[in-house]
């Protein structure tokens, strides 16, 4: 086996995002996808039952999605534009993945065009970490 790849497919969010009048008035429908390549030999371990992965040498999924909907839906946060959003979420993953080879964000607005297209940003490359504290940290304690 030479890749693992984790993906997390159309979560939806809902944000108070845009810069046109009006577009921040209400929150408005998004869609990530994420895609976090791993090298196998990391998470897998051979024990008496074989190839083993564990939890610690892996993406905990469920404390990943927990800290990207609390970050995106916090009440009191606004953002002007996907392309910005879509980076802090690319931190957000690189932290809960800084073992990674490759990670990719994908955030779309489902509803931004009224049904001439759907907007999207795509972002991958290596983990970035940049920030170590804050909204950025995958070890929020909620």
């Amino acid at each position: 086996m030479k890749n693992l790849k984790i993906l997390i497919n159309r979560m939806p969010l809902s944000a108070l995002i845009g810069v046109n009048p009006g577009e921040t008035d209400q929150a408005q429908p998004l869609e990530l996808d994420i895609e976090i390549e791993l090298d196998p030999s990391s998470v897998y371990s051979l024990g008496s039952g074989g190839r083993r992965a564990s939890l610690d040498r892996t993406v905990d999924y469920a404390k990943l999605t927990g800290v990207v909907r609390r970050y995106v839906e916090a009440e009191a946060r606004v953002f002007e534009l996907l392309e910005d959003l879509g980076a802090d979420l690319f931190t957000i993953v690189s932290h809960a993945a800084p073992r990674a080879r490759r990670i990719c964000v994908g955030l779309s607005k489902p509803q931004a065009l009224g049904g001439a297209g759907i907007p999207m940003v795509l972002l991958e490359g290596a983990p970035d970490l940049g920030p170590g504290s804050g909204p950025f940290a995958i070890d929020d304690p909620e």
